[in-house]
């Protein structure tokens, strides 16, 4: 039998106009089985046929791609490189869907359970009817999801940061002087990002606002304006900021941008978990382009931004596949025991290719996140 909270769920975000395609994305985040959703949406009188791909092209905060033909998608038979440029821009919007949204949505359904969220997200009376209503709740997610989005942009920015360094010995004096894909300068023509740089431009720090406090609390909080920074600025909360390596070298990647973010243990770890889930997102597209799994992480390289399959390698990411090439497993370990990570931990496959005879498998068993995907000829 379905889920009652599952089905009040679904029936929630249909009355709100929510896509139904967007409804099914968030609760096979957080774990649901896509048989129970199927179920829940047959009981509210929807068909939830699943359409090729087009999860991925959903309207976020700053991107809108152009409408896709998902039956000339569905009927493609050889993969087109004219793609690479939306699929960065699809990338981001899914990697804050899956990542973020999907720790507020678990928030509603797992600690209405516990009756008490120590964030403030969710508090039941002792009769067990809950305090805040759904759209305070909603709000909440959303917020988280708007600000996982600038927390990723700015960590998109600052790569492209130290690459220019490395081509130019120096940093820029305005943002829009960076050498960069026509996607990250619309992030900088935004308006949201704040850049500051040291006298001898070898430094910098850039910042954004964010709504929630789970994306500052290991970042910086950095005053470049004390430190007489052209355009300093104060890096407190509200701020998500990141600062640059004094010791980047050129002609080579530095220890710190390889390490996907600076900061502690936590912040890396998130990094790690959402990295994880953009890499399985290419994977997912690799598959309907070539209805294979990838051999290694080296064939998903066209639907990343630059350096990210590196960047994967770099911090020990694990990448299976079996035999006759229908199955992946992709995991890496995380370190810390900081609570946001349960989320990923709580609900990911725990799968064990080592034992299944994939090839370079691994036990997915926690601390490990990992993720398992099959069946697909």
């Amino acid at each position: 039998m379905v889920n009652q909270e599952l089905i009040k769920y679904i029936q929630q975000q249909i009355q709100n106009g929510v896509d139904k395609e967007e409804i099914k994305r968030v609760l096979i985040a957080q774990g649901w089985q896509e048989a129970d959703i199927n179920e829940g949406f047959a009981q509210q009188g929807h068909d939830s046929k699943d359409v090729a791909m087009q999860h991925l092209y959903t309207e976020t905060d700053s991107v809108k791609p152009e409408t896709v033909n998902n039956t000339e998608t569905a009927n493609a038979v050889t993969p087109k490189k004219s793609i690479n440029i939306k699929l960065i821009t699809i990338v981001v919007a899914v990697v804050v869907l899956i990542g973020v949204t999907g720790v507020g949505a678990w928030y509603w359904t797992e600690q209405t359970k516990n009756k008490v969220d120590d964030t403030g997200d969710i508090v039941m009376k002792e009769n067990g009817e809950i305090e805040k209503t759904q759209e305070e709740i909603m709000e909440s997610i959303a917020k988280k999801a708007r600000s996982a989005k600038k927390q990723y942009d700015l960590q998109q920015i600052q790569m492209v940061l130290d690459e220019n360094y490395q081509s130019y010995n120096q940093y820029p004096i305005a943002l829009k002087d960076l050498d960069a894909t026509p996607e990250i300068m619309q992030i900088i023509e935004s308006g949201e990002i704040l850049y500051a740089y040291s006298a001898n431009k070898s430094n910098y720090h850039i910042g954004i606002e964010v709504e929630s406090e789970v994306f500052t609390k290991d970042d910086f909080d950095f005053n470049s304006k004390l430190a007489e920074y052209t355009n300093g600025f104060n890096g407190a909360d509200p701020i998500y900021d990141l600062v640059s390596d004094e010791n980047i070298e050129l002609g080579e990647i530095s220890e710190p941008q390889m390490n996907i973010i600076s900061g502690g243990d936590e912040m890396k770890d998130l990094s790690k978990a959402r990295l994880l889930s953009t890499l399985n997102i290419a994977i997912e597209m690799y598959i309907s382009d070539y209805v294979s799994c990838p051999g290694s992480l080296d064939e998903i390289v066209e639907y990343l931004v630059p350096d990210t399959v590196e960047i994967a390698k770099y911090n020990n990411f694990m990448y299976a596949v079996s035999d006759d090439g229908e199955s992946f497993h992709l995991g890496v370990q995380l370190s810390s025991e900081f609570d946001e990570l349960d989320y990923y931990t709580d609900n990911d496959s725990d799968f064990n290719s080592l034992e299944a005879g994939f090839e370079n498998g691994f036990d997915g068993a926690d601390p490990v996140y990992d993720m398992h995907g099959g069946g697909y000829n």
